[in-house]
């Protein structure tokens, strides 16, 4: 049997007795063949003389035996034909031996030469190849454990990079907090008339002078442009006559529309309006009210449920300016969410109904969306929810759940890559105002590059309003609605 791979350059020490010694006495010749050293540590150290690659014998210890079995595998010879010829015994490699000292080899040696040749050539290959195997698995291994050590040291420097990357990032942050907030001291440091609440700003609107007005009352709503325009921060670059009084390019009577609401807002302790009090919308007025960011302020979302069926209560909530977030309520006989289901009252603007509005479903939270006519059946009977997980006529919406866009006649689109319960939807819903009216989910592509649907707007006699395609929204858990617009390119005066 062969020996086992070597697993260094250092042999096992060999027995004390004298079997195992190193000797010469019946091979000495055969000894010659290699060379052994005796090392410090009492072991023995053998290589073959005319092998350069065998410097690690499969060896432990060393006797005849052993080196015979080396000379089956020493690759001393020129080739692999060279070797054969010698195994088989011919003359001309028995001289070639002899010169490469060989010559003393025991009989016994060539003749197990001739007998195992082909054999053993094969074995050496496999020893070899298990040899290289062996290592490469062992380098693997600490490659691995080493790669597994250098992974976490990768990971342990970039967490460090990271977190100091971040500092850096908090700390530049913080000195521009800083810097902007010193600005804004020494901004109010020149400009010491910066707008008080009771400060009187007069106007020149279109020519008209006279007109006077507590800043406070052109301030009510902060996110408006106007607010920000009348703030105070701005009094010196703002465009004057030249009386001083600051000037406004506006229609006079139109203006002083919007003034008069203004003053009765702040005369309410509430600080509202009624619906019959706010001023009649028109394509003057609305584009006025657009140009100041002020159309949520006097006409804000007002989504109801009168026309449902079947559906439970919700809130309305402002969260931002603009935007409002709605949530239903629980189940008849639970305390989970229930499926509320609304549609907009478009008040004032109810001939020419909602442009656009933007629905955002939270996570969790399913449901549809789209636009709903009232009067598909020709009766204005109340709408059911089951209704919305079909096609209904003259409608176009999107079910969440399904997944589906049902058109007024079929399935627009179906098994769109939505997940209403590992993520957010967002939906926005158009209108051009004539007949068109679309849906498109944010981040979700369309097979048909969006998905919309003519309508008819024909009613009854006694239809409620001549548009009568309401934008409408059923769900369980929260929305937030925004972006609402009107149609206001479609008013008549």
């Amino acid at each position: 049997m062969e020996a086992a791979a070597p697993t260094g350059n250092v042999l096992r020490q060999p027995s004390t007795s004298t079997s195992n010694q190193p000797s010469k006495r019946k091979d000495e010749n055969l000894y010659c063949h290699f060379n052994i050293i005796k090392k410090l540590n009492g072991r023995f150290s053998a290589s073959c003389k005319y092998c350069p690659d065998y410097d690690k014998p499969d060896i432990q210890g060393f006797n005849s035996t052993r080196g015979r079995k080396h000379l089956l595998s020493c690759t001393g010879l020129k080739c692999a034909e060279t070797k054969r010829d010698l195994l088989i015994g011919s003359q001309a490699n028995k001289r070639k031996a002899n010169e490469m000292g060989l010559q003393s080899a025991p009989s016994e040696t060539v003749a197990a030469m001739h007998l195992c040749g082909k054999e053993n050539i094969a074995m050496t290959k496999e020893r070899k190849r298990r040899k290289l195997s062996s290592k490469e698995d062992s380098s693997s291994t600490a490659k691995s454990g080493g790669g597994q050590m250098s992974s976490t040291d990768n990971i342990l420097d970039s967490a460090a990079h990271l977190h100091n990357l971040l500092q850096s990032k908090e700390n530049e942050l913080k000195e521009r907090e800083a810097d902007f907030d010193r600005r804004v001291k020494l901004f109010e440091t020149e400009h010491p008339t910066l707008g008080g609440e009771n400060d009187v700003i007069r106007l020149n609107v279109g020519g008209r002078t006279n007109i006077a007005v507590l800043r406070s009352t052109l301030t009510q709503f902060e996110d408006s442009m106007l607010a920000a325009k009348f703030s105070g921060r701005w009094d010196d670059p703002l465009e004057k006559d030249g009386d001083g009084n600051i000037f406004i390019d506006q229609d006079p009577e139109i203006f002083l529309t919007l003034i008069n609401y203004l003053r009765l807002r702040m005369n309410n302790h509430f600080r509202q309006v009624p619906d019959r009090h706010l001023p009649n919308p028109t394509y003057s007025f609305c584009t006025m009210l657009e140009y100041y960011s002020l159309m949520p302020a006097l006409y804000p979302h007002n989504w109801t449920q009168k026309w449902f069926r079947n559906s439970n209560a919700f809130t309305c909530e402002e969260v931002s300016y603009g935007t409002v977030e709605l949530s239903s309520k629980g189940g008849d006989d639970s305390d989970t969410m229930g499926l509320a289901s609304v549609l907009h009252d478009s008040g004032k603007f109810k001939d020419v109904g909602v442009r656009e509005f933007t629905v955002e479903f939270e996570k969790g939270t399913s449901g549809s969306v789209g636009w709903l006519d009232r009067y598909s059946d020709g009766s204005g009977s109340d709408i059911s929810r089951s209704m919305l997980s079909e096609v209904v006529g003259n409608s176009i919406f999107l079910n969440i759940t399904d997944r589906k866009i049902f058109g007024p006649s079929s399935i627009l689109e179906e098994n769109m890559s939505i997940n209403y319960k590992k993520s957010a939807t967002k939906v926005i819903c158009r209108h051009d105002g004539l007949r068109e009216y679309s849906i498109e989910v944010v981040g979700v592509n369309s097979s048909s590059g969006g998905v919309a649907a003519k309508l008819s707007h024909e009613r009854p006699r006694n239809s409620f309003s001549d548009i009568a395609i309401f934008p409408m929204i059923s769900f369980s858990g929260k929305v937030t609605v925004s972006g609402l617009k009107y149609a206001i390119d479609q008013l008549t005066v």
